[in-house]
């Protein structure tokens, strides 16, 4: 459904953010 994929996609975006924090970081 609809709520389904705006999760995933939410997920996504989290992923993105940590791993860009974690390059900040390095």
């Amino acid at each position: 459904g609809v709520k389904d994929y705006f999760k995933k996609l939410l997920q996504k975006v989290i992923n993105k953010i940590k791993s860009f924090r974690k390059k900040q970081e390095a």
